[in-house]
């Protein structure tokens, strides 16, 4: 039914100070950006390789009911700026409604304005009901191209190799590996590429590839640390250098760790320790000596 993770999306409370960090932390222009008063969003998107991310806020004063409103203000109102939803990409998304419901996943597809420069004026898209997802923001979109969307240029095309690529994995957290791997393999038919307990990390580790795309789910196996509910914890961002883009950040006044060995075979990673608008974000590069 989805073949990429289409957007990732994020709720921030201010939508300028949200683009400017983002901005910093990828080294690209915003694609897109706008508001939708029938949805009662702002939102700006930054397209890159094979996924988006993008902001949203909602508008002050609006009084609609709509699927992304609702999760934005959900999300702010509980946890404030973070990870609220992802939204996966589907060709056919009347046939992919019809398979959700048919294994007993009920969508709801958002009503508003499809013209002009309107949020869905190049797309559908539906929520997966939350009681069926374990609470999670999960959405499905079905877009006329999305190789023709705007691209986030780099600001400097100097320094390209140290601007951020894409998006490389996501990383949920659940209090039920079980639950949610039910949910996820059966219900939305993912493809489940590994499921694996690190008894020296403390975690059990479903990985599911959807396009170019990985999702993580993370379980911690004690009870002390385990998920009092199933939330999107963090975002890894591919670059292609990791120096020159720690070099990029520094100059922008942005707070990285230092470089170090990642788990993958060949990768390098750093954290982000700012600009991150609430979402604990990894920065990996695969460089191979």
């Amino acid at each position: 039914m989805f073949n990429a993770i289409d957007r990732v999306m994020l709720a921030v409370q201010n939508l300028d100070r949200g683009r400017d960090a983002y901005r910093a932390v990828l080294g690209r222009e915003p694609s897109e950006e706008g508001s939708d008063t029938t949805l009662g969003v702002a939102y700006c998107r930054f397209r890159l390789l094979h996924s988006c991310i993008e902001l949203i806020s909602p508008l002050a004063g609006h009084e609609g009911n709509n699927p992304l409103f609702r999760r934005a203000q959900w999300q702010l109102r509980n946890h404030g700026e973070g990870l609220m939803a992802i939204a996966f990409a589907s060709q056919q998304l009347d046939e992919c409604q019809t398979a959700l419901n048919e294994r007993g996943v009920m969508v709801e597809e958002f009503k508003g304005d499809i013209k002009g420069d309107s949020y869905l004026s190049r797309s559908r898209m539906i929520q997966l009901t939350e009681e069926h997802c374990l609470g999670l923001g999960l959405f499905a979109v079905e877009t006329c191209d999305r190789l023709q969307r705007p691209f986030a240029v780099a600001i400097d095309s100097n320094q390209s190799m140290g601007v951020i690529d894409d998006v490389d994995h996501i990383v949920l957290n659940t209090r039920d590996s079980d639950a949610l791997k039910a949910c996820l393999s059966e219900q939305l038919g993912l493809s489940l590429r590994l499921d694996q307990c690190r008894e020296e990390w403390g975690v059990r580790q479903l990985f599911y590839r959807v396009g170019a795309n990985i999702l993580e789910v993370m379980e911690f196996l004690s009870e002390e640390q385990k998920a009092k509910a199933d939330y999107f914890w963090g975002i890894a961002l591919a670059v292609p250098r990791l120096d020159p883009c720690l070099e990029r950040l520094k100059e922008g006044q942005v707070d990285v760790s230092k470089a170090r060995k990642g788990r993958k075979r060949h990768s390098r990673v750093a954290t982000l320790k700012s600009h991150d608008c609430g979402a604990a974000t990894l920065l990996i590069s695969q460089e191979q000596a």
